[in-house]
């Protein structure tokens, strides 16, 4: 395994490479649209993509805007969320976001991490995700699935129990600037295809010549 730089770049130079044909396809990653990803990210909170998959684009056909979101009442949301269960945290956080949104950026999704982070229910991941993915901003996202590759390839810079801020550093020193995408989408499913919570595939492991963890045995 390369050591220092080496190591960094070759990570990425390996998880880039396979991100182009491995990428799990849904319907939220073919769009750039901000309130589009910010009712995915809203939606795979704690719950599986599959679930999601299901009711997506239905739930987008009922609430097409954030002034669908708006007008509709917290009953009429809830029962359009039941199927992905937490429906009553999820509608209230739809409608406190909804409302922070129109009143403070005239219904227009702020196009920076600060001033997405700044919406209530909007998170560093969810911001992340939609700076990312809707305005093209550089910035790394961090799940547990990212987490957890990021801890495992670089077992070597990072503290025993890292934090995310302490992982999104790192990241934020790797992630490429015209590929982020593909990097941010690469580590979510590397981390769930792959390097997954029980069960580490090693031996078809595509950042294998990277991985610190490997090295160790």
């Amino acid at each position: 395994m390369t050591s220092g730089m080496g190591q960094e770049k070759e990570f990425v130079r390996l998880l880039l490479g396979w991100a182009q044909n491995n990428l799990r396809e849904f319907p939220w990653r073919e769009t750039e649209d901000p309130y589009e990803i910010f009712i995915a990210e809203t939606l795979l909170k704690r719950t599986t993509s599959k679930a999601v998959n299901r009711l997506f684009e239905d739930f987008l056909q009922e609430f097409d805007s954030l002034d669908k979101i708006l007008q509709a009442s917290e009953g009429q949301l809830e029962e359009a969320l039941k199927p992905v269960g937490l429906y009553k945290q999820r509608s209230k956080g739809l409608k406190e976001a909804a409302t922070y949104i129109n009143e403070n950026f005239d219904s227009l999704f702020p196009t920076t991490y600060g001033g997405l982070i700044e919406i209530p229910h909007i998170g560093p991941y969810t911001a992340g995700a939609i700076a990312s993915f809707a305005f093209d901003r550089p910035i790394p996202i961090v799940d547990s699935n990212v987490k957890r590759v990021t801890m495992r390839v670089f077992q070597n810079k990072l503290s025993e129990e890292p934090t995310n801020n302490e992982v999104k550093k790192l990241l934020q020193e790797l992630i490429p600037q015209d590929k982020h995408r593909s990097f941010n989408l690469g580590l979510i499913d590397l981390g769930s295809l792959v390097c997954s919570y029980d069960k580490k595939v090693c031996s078809r492991c595509p950042v294998k010549q990277a991985c610190h963890s490997i090295e160790l045995g």
